[in-house]
C-alpha cells in the first residue's frame, strides 16, 4: 500500500512545534487505514522515536511510558513481531538514556511496572 500520506505527516511533524508535532505523530500511529506493511511499519517506528524525543525535550518522561503502554503503541505493537517490538522499546529506552540519563531509571521502572 502507498504510504505517501504517512510520509507527508512525518515531514510535517518534523517541522512542527511540540504540541502539533505530538498530535501529528499520534495520527500516524493511529491512522484509520491500519497499514502495517514494511514501509508503513518503518514510518510508524520512526513516529514512536520522534514522540520519545519530543517528550524528552519537554521533560514529560511519564508520557513516554503512557505512550508505550497506551492505545497508540499497543495497536502498533500488536501488528509487528515480538522482536521488532523489543527493538522499538529498547530504542526508546536508549533515547531516554541518551537525552535524559537522570530519568532513565524512572522510565525503566515505570515501564516494567505497567507490563
Amino acid at each position: 500500500m502507498l504510504c505517501s500520506d504517512l510520509m507527508e505527516l512525518m515531514d510535517e511533524a518534523k517541522q512542527a512545534g511540540t504540541e502539533e508535532k505530538v498530535h501529528l505523530l499520534f495520527s500516524i500511529l493511529l491512522e484509520d487505514k491500519n497499514r502495517y506493511g514494511p514501509r508503513a511499519t518503518s514510518i510508524k517506528e520512526e513516529a514512536v522515536y520522534e514522540l520519545a524525543r519530543s517528550y524528552c525535550a519537554a521533560a514529560k518522561y511519564s508520557d513516554i511510558v503512557s505512550m508505550l503502554t497506551g492505545k497508540a503503541c499497543t495497536s502498533f505493537f500488536d501488528h509487528i513481531t515480538k522482536a521488532k517490538c523489543a527493538k522499538v522499546v529498547r530504542g526508546v529506552l536508549d533515547l531516554v538514556c541518551t537525552l535524559a540519563p537522570e530519568e532513565f531509571d524512572m522510565v525503566s521502572v515505570s515501564m516494567i511496572s505497567s507490563i
